[in-house]
């Protein structure tokens, strides 16, 4: 590896302050040790350890061992100082640079070398008086960034005693959607030949996530804003109500402010979603630093390294499914890599037409109308502007194709 190189896999997975060993004894409790300061004095006596900046490290059969761990270009070295050499990654060493992902056996004990516990979903929720609320939360971004894992995980922190139930509204028949959120009772329509227990119900004390609110009917939209505001639903065929308590988690992939400008969105209901909190996610192409977070929270829960060759090559692309493509594209070459190392390999190439083409098209998608109104401008460009011309070839009256035309400029 050229020195250039080194750096930059120093750069990236090199062992450093605030990150953390996990000690495996062959005897004894696990421990682990947050790294802080520029020198840690490991022993093997223990009338020389437990204070600042030293800790033992078990050995029965060599008591009197002493190694350092120090900061040497921002990075870690582990030197032996007194004792027997160390096995780093299978080989014998006296003196060694170490990285995230590493694995050490020193006398009686194996280490682990892991980064600071990350985790890309808590970036949204820091304020945790937030979180164990019961402050509605309506969660926007892309298809794929990921807002089914932060709802998950902001019930997960809510300490609340119920189930997390989560609902894609999009995935129902509209007609079938009322009885999925607020059950129905034997009888109340053709095929209702029992009582159902509702979405709403089943979390009573939990949360329940509702996914695609854009995709809501709007007499729906009005049955929910009476939830909102007394916490009570019928459900279909009942005459009676039921309060429940619920935190409800709502989730976007499309602007609700557009949808309400076409009408396809209750105004009211928009407002009752704004007066909660808030949490916008980005898609990949537009936050590099999100990716190369995600990488860290993936290596670290798995334990295994990527060379710096393969990251640049991650940050390099759009990821047009976001967080959704990424993480399934490192489950799978973590299924077919052998190792804890990944390098460019045949499981990435594909990436490189695939997140090329999927972007560009996405780039390409426009809606019907628009579509119309370019084809429709093509057609009259051939005509040289005569309107009854490029009419009679689209089979429409010149005053619909001036209509068009008028609404596009």
């Amino acid at each position: 590896m050229n020195d250039k190189n080194f750096a930059k896999e120093r750069e990236y997975h090199a062992l450093k302050a605030n990150d953390i060993i996990e000690i495996n004894p062959f005897y004894g409790r696990k421990r682990t040790i947050s790294l802080k300061g520029t020198k840690i004095e490991l022993l093997s006596n223990p009338h020389e350890g437990e204070s600042l900046n030293k800790y033992i490290i078990p050995s029965h059969l060599s008591p009197h061992c002493h190694y350092q761990l120090l900061i040497d270009q921002d990075t870690y070295r582990l030197r032996v100082i007194q004792g027997p050499p160390f096995l780093l990654n299978g080989i014998w060493a006296l003196d060694a640079f170490l990285f995230k992902g590493d694995e050490i056996q020193m006398l009686e004990a194996k280490w682990k070398l892991k980064g600071p516990n990350l985790s890309i979903e808590e970036e949204h929720i820091q304020d945790q008086s937030v979180v164990e609320s019961d402050m509605k939360i309506l969660i926007t971004g892309e298809s794929g960034t990921g807002k089914t894992r932060l709802a998950k995980k902001i019930h997960s922190l809510s300490r609340r005693n119920g189930q997390f139930i989560g609902i894609n509204l999009s995935a129902y028949n509209p007609s079938l959607i009322e009885s999925e959120l607020f059950g129905h009772k034997k009888g109340a329509f053709t095929g209702a030949v029992s009582d159902k227990c509702g979405a709403f119900k089943l979390a009573n004390w939990g949360t329940l996530f509702l996914d695609e609110i854009d995709s809501l009917p709007i007499e729906l939209q009005t049955k929910l804003l009476g939830f909102l505001d007394d916490k009570t639903f019928r459900a279909v065929g009942d005459t009676r109500e039921e309060k429940i308590n619920a935190r409800l988690i709502f989730a976007s992939g499309r602007p609700l402010e557009s949808l309400v400008e076409k009408g396809l969105f209750r105004k009211d209901f928009y407002y009752r979603l704004k007066t909660g909190h808030g949490i916008e996610l980005r898609p990949l192409r537009d936050d590099v630093g999100l990716i190369d977070r995600t990488l860290d929270q993936f290596c670290l829960e798995n334990n295994i390294a990527l060379t710096y060759r393969l990251r640049e090559f991650y940050l390099s692309l759009s990821w047009p499914g976001n967080l959704r493509e990424l993480y399934g594209h490192l489950e799978k070459k973590r299924i077919l890599t052998k190792g804890r190392k990944f390098d460019f390999d045949f499981c990435d190439e594909e990436l490189i037409t695939k997140s090329a083409d999927l972007y560009s098209f996405e780039k390409e998608i426009q809606s019907l109308e628009d579509s119309k109104r370019e084809y429709v401008s093509k057609v009259l460009g051939h005509f040289q502007g005569n309107y009854q011309l490029a009419a009679k070839k689209l089979l429409i009256t010149e005053k619909t194709l001036r209509g068009m035309m008028k609404k596009a400029s």
